[in-house]
């Protein structure tokens, strides 16, 4: 609004309207004393003005940017990242992350957008369950070295404070056993798994494409201390019975694309990724032939063993080729 519209107040004076085009000095009287008043009613009015563009223009700005938020939070074990889920999020409140048995701790880094910071820190280290025990951390030990016992889990829980308003961000930590003998996930390149993939499901068939004489595996593994082994059977001719050609080729896997070091640190501090390693193998199929590809995977404590078997089938002859 023009400043000659604006509301104003003076000593001894009501707050009134100046209709716009008209002088304030005209509606406090003329001579020397209405000039003066009118002066200071212009005065007050646009310092008026003033005070609520600023007051609007906070407003937009805490809508924009005034919410206690996170810039980039994640977990590690010594210089190790350790993953979580889901990756990062500024908006998501609530993570999950899973230690190597070999991990016997995990400290989480994290950054507020300025000006917030993090308050109110606890620790709830029996079963991630605060009715048993809640420890207040204080606010320069909130990256310190938190202690996971093996098959234990932990929950660590913290506020962003901004002016006033809080956001409070979870995270709940387990630690494998080291017993673990099955792996996280497994994937066949440009081919499909039969059945869809499951951890506790040990064994599988695919179909490979005529053009497809190699193999591709991929294999995650659930604790990054596993060891794995890979043995694959002499190749059989196919059979009239052999059902196996009649898998189709579906929901092709892709494998995870390894990082360079530099990629990889960047996204590790976005997304505390890369926790878990990549095991690949691969095997050649012959036409019209069908292998059998076993899998031993040995536990991170190394005394325990379990077995992942994969039937790959290759159809089509020579002169089809």
């Amino acid at each position: 609004l023009p400043f000659s519209s604006q509301a104003f107040r003076l000593p001894g004076l009501q707050t009134g309207w100046v209709p716009h085009g008209q002088n304030p000095g005209q509606i406090l009287g003329s001579g020397h004393r209405g000039k003066m008043l009118g002066a200071a009613a212009q005065r007050a009015s646009a310092v008026l003005y003033l005070t609520l563009l600023l007051s609007d223009l906070h407003s937009e700005l805490w809508g924009a940017c005034g919410q206690p938020l996170l810039e980039v939070m994640y977990l590690k074990y010594e210089e190790q990242p350790i993953d979580i889920s889901p990756v990062f999020d500024p908006m998501v409140s609530e993570y999950k992350a899973t230690l190597d048995w070999k991990m016997r701790f995990f400290s989480v880094r994290a950054r507020p957008a300025p000006p917030a910071v993090i308050d109110n820190i606890h620790l709830c280290p029996e079963q991630a369950n605060c009715l048993k025990k809640d420890l207040q951390v204080v606010t320069m030990d909130f990256s310190k070295n938190i202690p996971v016992q093996p098959s234990q889990e932990v929950l660590y829980m913290f506020d962003v404070l901004l002016h006033g308003v809080v956001r409070s961000y979870t995270l709940i930590v387990h630690r494998l056993e080291g017993t673990e003998t099955s792996i996280r996930h497994f994937i066949l390149q440009g081919n499909t798994l039969y059945p869809a993939f499951r951890s506790d499901t040990r064994s599988y068939r695919s179909l490979l494409d005529v053009e497809t004489d190699m193999a591709l595996m991929e294999l995650r593994l659930a604790d990054g201390g596993q060891t794995v082994y890979a043995s694959a059977e002499a190749p059989m001719s196919l059979s009239d019975e052999d059902n196996v050609t009649m898998l189709k080729n579906v929901h092709p896997g892709i494998f995870r694309s390894p990082p360079t070091r530099l990629r990889r640190r960047l996204r590790e501090e976005a997304y505390g990724e890369f926790q878990y390693p990549n095991q690949y193998a691969e095997f050649a199929v012959p036409l019209s032939s069908k292998r059998l590809v076993n899998f031993e995977v040995i536990s991170a404590d190394g005394g325990h063993k379990g077995f992942y078997a994969l039937e790959l089938a290759r159809s089509g002859s020579l002169a089809d080729a």
